[in-house]
Formats: structure tokens, sequence, C-alpha cells
């Protein structure tokens, strides 16, 4: 392998993100779910701008993958909730 270090370029696209699973107090919540009378999930997560939850939601989490794969490794993911 042969190359020149001086044409090496920085890969400035950050990666596609996205989030595939919600869960709340530890249980995963499938599309279309009835939780107290009401639907949580009405579509995939991916594709949800707004969820409501009840107070008894104690803990929620998120599984969330990246789609860059030129160096994995150095895939760091963060997300913040309003």
């Amino acid at each position: 392998t042969v190359f020149k270090p001086g044409q090496i370029k920085l890969n400035v696209v950050p990666p596609e993100v996205r989030i595939t699973e919600l869960r709340i107090n530890n249980k995963v919540v499938p599309v279309g779910e009835q939780v107290d009378k009401r639907i949580i999930l009405d579509r995939h997560i991916s594709e949800v701008a707004e969820i409501i939850l009840t107070r008894d939601a104690r803990t929620i989490g998120f599984d969330i993958i990246s789609y860059h794969t030129s160096v994995p490794d150095k895939n760091r993911l963060a997300y913040y909730l309003e």
C-alpha cells in the first residue's frame, strides 16, 4: 500500500444517527402498543418528533446507531432531551 500523507483529508461529514428503540421502565415500547389507554408510539421511533410520557415512566432509554463506517471506533454519539 502506498499513500501520500499530504493527500490525506479529514472526513468532516458527520455520521447519520438514528434512534432505533425506546424503552420505558426497562421495557421496549413497540409501535402501536397501548400504555394507560393511549399509544406512546404511533410509528417507528426514528419518525417521531415528540413523545409524551406519564409520570410513572421512571426511566427512559434509547438505542441509537450510527451509519458512518469509515472509522467506526471513533464515532461518538450524544443526544439531549428538551
